[in-house]
């Protein structure tokens, strides 16, 4: 599968046009990790968003401590670190290849670089971030209510 064709398949893109498509094409970072590989770690400051290409990447918290757990597996398609793009703040949890894997990799700079070249589309995908965030921010809310119950 073309590099074009993943990232058009990712929610966080929908809506763009094929210019705006072939700018982050341009742009990206293809990145290969062997079974446990590090992709990201926790805490560290993020400049870029990660789209699996091919392989499974584990999800996790508190990687380095008694207390690690995967939070959720990602495979082709799926997408993590996109509030990287919009925020300064650290990671909030790790990626670790499960096994050989093919990593997209957007930056924060070609987020920018776009809103330059295509303010509509930047917005698009600004809008597609901030839905992303609600879902989760709901899907949050929904699991800490029956905690609480």
């Amino acid at each position: 599968m073309l590099n074009i064709e993943v990232i058009k398949a990712t929610l966080l893109f929908e809506g763009l046009s094929d210019d705006a498509l072939a700018f982050f094409d341009s742009r990206v970072i293809i990145k290969n990790y062997e079974a446990g590989a590090v992709i990201t770690t926790e805490g560290s400051l993020g400049d870029s968003m990660f789209i699996v290409k091919s392989g499974l990447v584990d999800v996790i918290l508190n990687r380095d401590s008694k207390d690690m757990v995967s939070i959720a597996e990602l495979s082709p398609g799926d997408f993590a670190g996109e509030l990287s793009l919009i925020d300064s703040q650290p990671r909030s949890a790790s990626l670790v290849a499960r096994q050989t894997t093919q990593i997209l990799t957007i930056s924060r700079t070609a987020l920018l670089d776009l809103h330059k070249h295509d303010f509509d589309a930047f917005m698009k995908v600004i809008v597609n971030i901030t839905r992303r965030i609600g879902n989760r921010l709901r899907e949050t809310d929904k699991i800490l209510a029956s905690i609480a119950r």
